[in-house]
């Protein structure tokens, strides 16, 4: 996986940056039992459509030192389920107020900053993870309990420049760590003790012609199409329709890889 990234920011307390949307059954638990999560890690403050800001209309100084106006919340990446394979709606915003960026600096470094507020591919980290459940992130703010993964660019100045989506998509790349094949070579380099930054690098992406990239594209983009059904994260997908998915994808990656099916 020849990417730039790891690691969100960490913070030693979600409940001071993280909150969720309004109207969601999260934002019903917190209404219900005071919080949402887990008792050591909670999330109480449920945000207000207007607080929401406008991802697309952040300047370069918003997204590196925070905003500065009422709307200052920004979708968080925080958790992946095993559900969300390709997509999962966002339904959590992390608050990215000038005020709370600041605080943040202080304590802590926002790491692998260069993968928020793009598109990336992200996947969970640390021990007990069972199986690669890898999905696209919208522009947003990483947290450090999933690792996320952008294509390595150009340095600034450097003597040459490419769009590493022309050499393959986010949706091939996507498509192929989602694929059958890749989740059983993982379970061999990892043994699944833990899911490491070093451990994901590891993971071999072949490069596509137009036509397997073109391929694999298409089938990502249907299931991806399926999980925008859902309207918060715990909404679950049409699992039937999923599988359907995996196995065409399944076909597809064999064949790129040279892989014969069992007899």
């Amino acid at each position: 996986l020849y990417a730039e990234g790891g690691r969100g920011v960490k913070t030693d307390n979600i409940t001071d940056y993280v909150g969720v949307r309004e109207g969601t059954k999260k934002a019903e638990r917190i209404q219900d039992e005071g919080y949402y999560n887990r008792k050591d890690s909670q999330i109480t403050r449920i945000v207000q459509p207007d607080e929401i800001a406008d991802i697309d209309t952040l300047d370069s100084s918003e997204e590196s030192s925070g905003i500065t106006d009422d709307a200052h919340w920004v979708p968080a990446h925080r958790s992946i389920k095993t559900y969300d394979r390709f997509y999962a709606p966002v339904d959590e915003y992390f608050d990215w107020s000038e005020k709370k960026v600041e605080q943040l600096r202080e304590v802590t470094s926002l790491t692998n900053s260069e993968a928020y507020f793009t598109r990336i591919i992200g996947t969970k980290q640390g021990g007990g993870v069972r199986n690669a459940t890898w999905r696209l992130f919208d522009p947003g703010v990483v947290v450090n309990t999933v690792l996320a993964y952008k294509p390595l660019t150009p340095e600034p100045g450097a003597d040459f420049d490419f769009d590493p989506e022309d050499i393959m998509s986010l949706e091939y790349v996507l498509g192929i760590l989602n694929s059958t094949f890749i989740d059983s070579l993982m379970d061999g380099l990892m043994n699944r003790v833990g899911q490491t930054t070093v451990g994901t690098r590891m993971v071999p992406i072949m490069v596509p012609t137009p036509e397997q990239e073109e391929q694999v594209e298409g089938v990502v983009e249907k299931a991806i199409s399926i999980q925008k059904e859902r309207d918060e994260q715990l909404d679950k997908p049409d699992d039937n329709r999923l599988e359907e998915i995996i196995e065409e994808l399944d076909e597809i990656v064999e064949e790129i890889y040279g892989i014969e099916p069992p007899e």
